[in-house]
């Protein structure tokens, strides 16, 4: 009987790592990374300044307050980037169960916009940012929610 395999994704608002365990006992192993400056910069422009908008012709211009900043716009379009390598290792390698690991807001993000067939699989979904702990210390962290 084969192990469980376990898609592991942490990300913060700049950079993602995914994951891959096969069993208890096999820890993990990095299958990719992801920064948001090669996704989030390439072909995005922000507005320098508030929309105008008129109250009637002729009538004084008034300025729009933007709906959301540009980081919110920039985590969300990262948000979307995550999603879609973490699709693609989804559907190629047939994982079982999914555990999540992220800063609050990007975690709410992740798991807003999950596909149902990954939602539906999540085991674990933490509000830790744990991207600066090395692969081989990471089980450690986990140890109380899931076993690697």
């Amino acid at each position: 009987m084969r192990g469980k395999r376990t898609l592991v994704i942490q990300a913060d608002g700049a950079n993602a790592r995914f994951l891959e365990n096969t069993g208890i006992g096999k820890g993990l192993r990095e299958l990719a990374q992801l920064s948001a400056p090669a996704v989030v910069g390439a072909g995005v422009e922000f507005a320098d300044a508030p929309g105008r908008s008129r109250a009637a012709p002729g009538m004084a211009r008034h300025a729009v307050d933007p709906r959301s900043d540009e980081e919110e716009q920039a985590r969300e379009r990262f948000a979307d980037a995550v999603l879609a390598r973490a699709q693609a290792l989804w559907r190629k390698t047939r994982f079982d169960r999914l555990v999540l690991s992220a800063d609050p807001k990007m975690l709410g993000l992740l798991r807003a916009k999950l596909p149902e067939a990954m939602a539906e699989a999540v085991a674990v979904a933490l509000d830790k940012d744990l991207l600066k702990v090395p692969v081989r210390d990471l089980p450690r962290h986990y140890e109380n929610h899931i076993l690697f």
